[in-house]
């Protein structure tokens, strides 16, 4: 992960241009977590329903549901950050990265990546969540990373 943050860091100004111009074009979204977390307890007041048949319980989980669900349909509009803010964000990713402890790091993980897969010490796949999306940080990175090149040969090198 410090690999790619330090390729986040060292782009050019031209990907920064279009991480900007990314960041300007997006438009508000509903909450899709939210949106999710409802289907499934839609889904398990549906199988209550078929065990308790309590059908006054279920109606109301039901309207709360629904306007949980209106609520977390409705575009949320946070402030936007600036094209300078953009910039000193993705210029500071390395440094965060490097003085940042086990839990400060497990914080960047889980605020850049959706998922993330090592395979071997060759790859490393991943996607970016919508907040990373948000601030254009796809267009700074490849969808694939080639570990080859960062970590070199396995192994500590005994049998050069």
């Amino acid at each position: 992960v410090g690999a790619v943050l330090e390729q986040i860091g060292r782009v050019d100004d031209a990907t920064i241009a279009e991480v900007v111009a990314l960041h300007g074009a997006y438009r508000p979204r509903a909450d899709e977590l939210t949106l999710a977390r409802i289907s499934r307890a839609r889904d398990d007041a549906g199988r209550v329903l078929t065990k308790t048949r309590d059908l006054a319980a279920w109606q109301a989980t039901m309207a709360r549901l629904d306007a949980e669900e209106r609520m977390a349909k409705e575009p949320v509009e946070r402030r936007r950050l600036t094209a300078p803010e953009i910039v000193d964000y993705t210029r500071s990713l390395p440094r965060l990265w490097a003085e940042s402890g086990p839990d400060g790091r497990q914080a960047l993980v889980t605020a850049i990546f959706a998922r993330l897969d090592v395979l071997g010490f060759e790859r490393l796949e991943y996607e970016l969540t919508p907040d990373a999306i948000d601030l254009g940080l796809d267009a700074a990175l490849p969808p694939v990373l080639d570990l080859r090149s960062q970590i070199g040969e396995f192994g500590r090198g005994e049998r050069i």
